[in-house]
């Protein structure tokens, strides 16, 4: 080809443009490692699945079966920032330092089109292993989380709710994998070096990942307040806040926190805290639970995969302008 047809300046013939197809192939052949790496990272969370559930019926209370299912939970919390640093993060900057991007960027692909080439790939292998795994997240919670134990419902393991493996189950899992891989992207098209944008993907996915668990997630809507019971000797311990938070249901509230005030709801003073417990049971004091009902899990399922889709949509548009400007 000549330079006349690469650069497709003014009289000279059409710049030939690569297919769609073999920009595809050609990215998949690429970074095969990437790829068989994370299918085998998600391959391996949904087998382990399967064991604590076999396990937790055979012996309930062994301590087997409880670590396990801590590794689980470890593995699929950092399911998305080994998908941006394994896969994200070297996609571009890997080629930059072996200097292919120099000939990719002159076959007639142009750098947006061969970005998203690039992308597709890895993008479809990393969000469908996200969605598998977290539909088996919602099965397994069921199954081997709160397994019953006796033919009595168990308390969930370690405590972990399905409010408390949010980010785990799908379509909340989905966004965050969709989000840490385009973080992953748009770090190595800037830092263009492999393992700084690695480490700078877990870095940023593990903040945000934080404050959302911690603050946002909390935000989404007002949470209710509920009277509980007067204080009384046998409640002193906070054991109501124990029965309302494993309620019946598919979907139990998600317990933000509960305090002892008056009963209108006024708070109590430092002072008041101080007279004792029978002065609290004399004057009819009560716990109040401040909390997410159940029905709204499915609903802020939906919130929070919406904003990481936007939130990978924007890092994606950023990642093609920054490479369209970014000197070869």
């Amino acid at each position: 080809m000549s330079a006349a047809a690469i650069d497709g300046g003014s009289g000279s013939p059409a710049a030939v443009v690569a297919p769609w197809r073999g920009l595809l192939r050609t990215s998949a052949r690429q970074h095969r490692a990437g790829l068989v790496t994370m299918a085998g990272y998600y391959g391996g969370c949904a087998a382990l699945m399967l064991v604590p559930s076999l396990l937790l019926r055979a012996r309930p209370f062994g301590w087997v079966p409880h670590l396990l299912v801590s590794l689980l939970i470890v593995l699929l919390v950092a399911a998305p920032a080994v998908a941006g640093a394994v896969v994200g993060a070297p996609l571009v900057a890997r080629q930059v330092e072996t200097g292919a991007t120099r000939l990719a960027w002159v076959q007639g692909a142009g750098r947006g089109r061969w970005l998203l080439g690039q992308m597709a790939p890895a993008g479809a292998v990393v969000l469908a292993g996200a969605a598998i795994t977290g539909g088996l997240a919602f099965w397994w919670h069921g199954q081997a989380v709160a397994a019953p134990v006796f033919g009595a419902p168990a308390a969930p393991i370690f405590g972990t709710s399905l409010w408390r493996l949010f980010s785990l189950v799908a379509p909340a899992s989905i966004g965050w994998t969709a989000a840490a891989f385009a973080l992953g992207v748009l770090l190595g098209i800037v830092l263009r070096r492999t393992v700084p944008a690695m480490v700078a993907t877990v870095a940023g996915y593990a903040a945000l990942w934080y404050e959302v668990t911690s603050a946002w997630r909390r935000a989404y809507l007002p949470p209710l307040v509920m009277p509980g019971p007067r204080v009384t000797p046998s409640l002193q311990d906070g054991s109501f806040v124990t029965y309302f938070s494993t309620g019946r249901g598919q979907f139990p509230p998600d317990i933000l926190g509960t305090t002892l005030d008056w009963p209108d709801g006024r708070p109590l003073g430092n002072a008041a805290y101080a007279r004792g417990l029978p002065w609290l049971i004399a004057h009819h004091v009560r716990w109040w639970t401040t909390y997410q009902p159940g029905s709204r899990y499915l609903p802020f399922q939906l919130i929070e995969f919406g904003w990481l889709i936007a939130l990978a949509a924007v890092l994606i548009g950023a990642a093609i302008v920054v490479i369209r400007r970014r000197p070869a």
